[in-house]
């Protein structure tokens, strides 16, 4: 639909339109203004986007969801917005200023507050005009426009246009306020739980990042910036950050990172986790375009959002969201550079320990061990799927070590996609079975002379690495030190771990590696 050009140039005749629904005997819409949208009716709405978050699976169902923030002149709070698809690619295209009208939309009453709800199962339809040329970017379907249509459409561009600054600037005032209105509901009415409004926007430390989906804040130095990637509402750029603070990562390979004297990332050092933040298409990519995020510099990231992504966690900027920036000498800064340097002065005051071999080798085949060879030789091998032995140093794992283990749930045979928190039992979101079952699923990051190679710990392989049976490690301590203490042995510089490590490739062809066979002695 992206062809039809400009609503204002084309008339009425235009083959633009097709029937969105029904409408009175004359062909026309009756369009409720925001501020007088009435609970448990559904509606047919204009409104200007001011807040769009980037389209997410749902935590239960097999839908796709994309949470909004719509806007008039009758109400400048904003309608927090679900819109529903069984597909991503079915939901609205869309970015801060753009019109988005709606059809058959459902209002609902969430936390004592009107929110809407688009979903095929009430008829919804909607279609997207981009803010500055009145295209249109996306539809659920074909549709019509009527003279009043065009009126309304560049009556509310006008108004964004000559409002869009004072809202904005009152968004980033209200960035700290933890009971900022929020979409959190599915069609069936049940609170969606991706979005908590506990702790959100707290400031917190990348060690401190844990739970799916938290929003936060935080204050980190730029170590990698990417290039613009994507268009229109999917352009990003995606930025490797550091504070200092836990153990490291395998979120970025050492090697690949340009360094210059403003970073502070040492990448010899065992401390200080590279977190990787996706900046979607928002308020912060003027600042990308303009120079002013690159590496060294330092960041305030507001209303991040953490997000469980390929086992590891990242941090995801959308609409919403602010990168502020901040010179050396901000307070908050000086105290994070103070406390890295004084962890760094401890470790690097304590006495080496003597070279040991401190991993052993046990094979299932018991006689059949295959030779040495560097991680560069185990990587390029020829062999796709095959088993190797090295010998290694641990350089970083991921995640932290308190979530070393996921929930499992036995009748699905399935690990749940979340991880464990102070709660003992969990609800598997496939069949509903409560459970406090436990698999191992966390990655080390290897290093040799060659170069560095990251491998999966997973299930069975975790108890024979660690000698402990997954468990609810936050509920667990004696576990939890016991791993620790056995972790930070190994970040030792003086230890090399000896091996086994196969590669498998996955259902989309992707290679992998896994450790096997090996355990801490």
């Amino acid at each position: 639909m992206n062809g039809k050009g400009s609503l204002f140039r084309a008339s009425a005749k235009d083959e633009i339109s097709f029937d969105h629904g029904r409408a009175d005997e004359n062909g026309n819409y009756r369009y409720t203004d925001i501020a007088s949208l009435q609970v448990s009716q559904r509606s047919n709405i204009y409104g200007v986007v001011s807040l769009a978050n980037a389209p997410r699976k749902c935590q239960k169902g097999l839908d796709y969801v994309l949470s909004m923030v719509i806007v008039d002149p009758t109400y400048f709070d904003g309608l927090p917005i679900n819109v529903f698809a069984e597909s991503e690619d079915k939901l609205p295209s869309l970015r801060v200023g753009d019109i988005f009208r709606c059809h058959r939309m459902m209002i609902n009453f969430y936390n004592g507050k009107r929110q809407g709800m688009g979903s095929k199962r009430f008829g919804f339809s909607f279609v997207v005009i981009d803010r500055f040329d009145a295209t249109i970017t996306s539809s659920s379907t074909t549709c019509t426009f009527t003279p009043d249509d065009l009126e309304r459409i560049k009556a509310l561009k006008l108004w964004w246009e000559a409002t869009e600054s004072r809202f904005m600037k009152k968004q980033e005032l209200l960035s700290n306020d933890s009971n900022q209105a929020q979409p959190s509901s599915n069609p069936q009415g049940e609170q969606d739980n991706d979005q908590p409004q506990q702790n959100r926007n707290k400031r917190m430390k990348l060690e401190q990042l844990s739970a799916s989906n938290d929003h936060c804040e935080v204050i980190c130095q730029i170590v990698q910036v990417s290039n613009l990637e994507g268009s229109g509402s999917t352009q990003r750029i995606t930025l490797k950050v550091w504070d200092g603070t836990g153990n490291k990562t395998p979120a970025l390979n050492a090697r690949n990172i340009a360094q210059n004297e403003k970073i502070m990332h040492d990448p010899s050092s065992s401390f200080g986790p590279l977190m990787t933040v996706v900046v979607w298409n928002g308020g912060s990519l003027p600042l990308y375009r303009e120079g002013k995020i690159a590496p060294g510099q330092w960041v305030r990231l507001r209303g991040a959002q953490t997000k469980i992504y390929g086992g590891g966690m990242e941090l995801k900027m959308s609409t919403g969201s602010f990168i502020e920036l901040l010179n050396e000498d901000d307070e908050r800064v000086k105290e994070l550079v103070k406390e890295y340097l004084v962890r760094m002065d401890i470790i690097n005051s304590k006495p080496l320990e003597p070279l040991t071999l401190f991993g052993t080798i046990t094979m299932t085949s018991g006689d059949d061990l295959p030779p040495y060879l560097s991680l560069k030789e185990i990587y390029d091998s020829e062999n796709a799927v095959g088993k190797f032995r090295c010998k290694a140093k641990l350089n970083r794992f991921s995640p932290t070590i308190k979530n070393f283990s996921r929930p499992h749930c036995t009748p699905c045979d399935k690990g749940i996609q979340r991880f464990f928190d102070d709660e003992t039992q969990i609800e598997c979101p496939r069949c509903n079975t409560i459970t406090n079952d436990a698999i191992w699923i966390f990655q080390l990051l290897l290093q040799d002379d060659s170069g560095t190679l990251e491998v999966i710990v997973y299930q069975k392989e975790g108890d024979t690495f660690l000698g402990n049976t997954a468990s609810n490690l936050y509920i667990n301590q004696f576990t939890l030190n016991s791993i620790n203490k056995k972790i930070q042995s190994l970040l030792n510089p003086n230890i090399w771990m000896d091996c086994c490590i196969k590669s498998y490739l996955t259902p989309n062809g992707l290679r992998k590696f896994q450790l096997f066979d090996t355990k801490i002695k």
